[in-house]
């Protein structure tokens, strides 16, 4: 047992609170340039983030520090005055499943975790993620030149509008598809998605639909 009564040799030990914090700012990411799921949001998204966060770390094995703050979480009280349906719900899963891809959890002693696994085929069997989630690769593998093609023109577009409005970003690398990937070019930069309108604003006004 870990100091605080919890039990040790959770995920939330494994890879500690930051790992949480982190995968949250990607999933809010892409929640803000969702046209689907932005107007369920309030518009400062900086509570949110930190809300979840504080959720998630509670319920992978971390202190239970959220529950102290806003008591038990009631997850379909505090969903119930908004509309949910399939679409929203697809949405959400497939922005946390590019946030998960971007965690980097390679590192055997959590991939083989006992605890970890339990909890993935737990929360798979709920929720559908991991299916989500072969689809989402899937339908990456399988899409056509000229598919490619406009999305990659979509990226370079937001690039070209990040750079008009001062910010510095580098060239977009290819994958071995030779699609452009936005997501990591902008984690790489000093671009500000979170608390700056205007690059915000270059995503949006495009409605990139698809993550680079």
């Amino acid at each position: 047992m870990a100091e605080d009564g919890r039990s040790a040799g959770s995920l939330y030990d494994l890879v500690g609170s930051d790992w949480f914090v982190a995968l949250v700012d990607r999933f809010y990411d892409g929640v803000a340039t969702d046209e689907l799921l932005r107007p369920l949001y309030p518009e400062d998204l900086e509570e949110s983030r930190r809300n979840l966060a504080g959720f998630l770390q509670q319920y992978w094995g971390g202190p239970p520090d959220y529950s102290a703050e806003r008591g038990h979480p009631r997850l379909r009280m505090r969903h119930a005055p908004f509309r949910i349906g399939a679409a929203e719900r697809d949405a959400w899963l497939g922005h946390m499943a590019i946030a998960v891809d971007g965690g980097d959890l390679t590192d055997a002693a959590v991939a083989d975790d006992p605890g970890y696994v339990e909890a993935l085929q737990r929360c798979n069997a709920q929720t559908g993620i991991a299916d989500l989630r072969a689809e989402f690769q899937q339908s990456r593998a399988e899409r056509t030149p000229d598919q490619i093609r406009e999305t990659n023109g979509q990226i370079l577009a937001v690039v070209d509008c990040l750079r008009a409005r001062g910010w510095e970003v580098d060239d977009p690398t290819q994958d071995e598809t030779g699609a452009l990937n936005l997501r990591g070019l902008l984690q790489g930069s000093d671009v500000d998605l979170r608390g700056d309108e205007e690059a915000r604003s270059c995503l949006s006004e495009i409605r990139l639909r698809e993550d680079g």
